[in-house]
């Protein structure tokens, strides 16, 4: 196992996409998990008393939207990137990251002024999340051969989930907490909050860094795997003579005696029916 997670680790490209990726499970993590209380941070700083469950149900049905909206377009724009560049997949996944950055910052700075342009500002920066969800398997699948493939999806799950998602939220409410201090008002808890998930946009930056990084070495990570392959593909050699193996050698059928005397004596029998039928004529 350790041989095994030694050789998986090796591989740069293998590395640097669970680096890219776990940036991009940290910035969701987060997201999914503070901004509903953004926006209501946002709409009381502002003297407004918001609707709590439209707000959430607003933010769920963004999220399932963009999210299916992501993986389509990324999943589309690699299979036809592919044709004309062997880097489309991890391209994909970098511009993704690299377009997301303005739309993420934009929502975060426009959400106090207008609630109605930050819900499309959201649904764009999750869509742009979400396009390299799909690729990021084929990306995998291209560069670790067949029989280290289980060991490095659960490598890059646990990881990327475990300094991602898993984590984000509880750094970002601690890194608020510390913003805001002892104050406990409306206005402070949402510059706070604000003022932390501006975390997310560097996460973003380095997450896109990490996917161009990945665009560098994955033809020479695919040509490394595709010659171990090959190397485990190849057919196990004869040591032994020609000789002892003529028939096997020039594919030539071995000879057959017992069926060879089977049609011997079907045909003697059949012929001796035939005199005997004609005598009795």
């Amino acid at each position: 196992l350790f041989v095994c997670l030694y050789i998986v680790f090796y591989s740069r490209c293998y590395v640097w996409s669970t680096l890219g990726f776990t940036c991009v499970a940290f910035t969701v993590g987060s997201l999914s998990w503070w901004t509903p209380n953004f926006v209501i941070y946002s709409q009381r700083s502002r003297g407004i008393e918001p609707d709590n469950s439209e707000i959430n149900l607003v933010f769920g049905l963004i999220t399932c939207l963009a999210g299916f909206f992501g993986v389509a377009v990324g999943s589309t724009a690699s299979q036809i990137w592919r044709h004309t560049n062997p880097r489309a997949d991890p391209l994909v996944c970098a511009i993704g990251l690299t377009l997301c950055v303005p739309f993420l910052y934009a929502a975060l700075c426009t959400v106090e002024h207008s609630l109605t342009l930050c819900w499309p500002l959201i649904f764009a920066t999750i869509t742009l999340l979400c396009i390299n969800w799909s690729i990021l398997s084929d990306i995998l699948l291209s560069v670790i051969v067949p029989h280290r493939r289980s060991t490095a999806t659960a490598c890059q799950i646990l990881v990327s989930h475990l300094l991602g998602d898993a984590s984000s939220p509880y750094i970002i409410g601690q890194l608020s907490d510390i913003l805001r201090g002892t104050d406990q008002s409306d206005v402070v808890r949402f510059v706070s909050l604000k003022n932390a998930l501006f975390m997310t946009t560097f996460t973003t930056v380095l997450g896109a860094f990490f996917f161009y990084g990945v665009a560098w070495y994955i033809e020479e990570s695919q040509k490394k795997m595709n010659d171990e392959l090959n190397s485990c593909l190849q057919p196990v050699a004869i040591t032994s003579s020609s000789s002892e193996f003529p028939s096997i050698l020039n594919n030539d059928l071995p000879y057959n005696s017992s069926e060879e005397q089977l049609v011997t004596e079907s045909d003697t029998f059949k012929r001796a029916g035939d005199k005997s039928v004609e005598a009795e004529i």
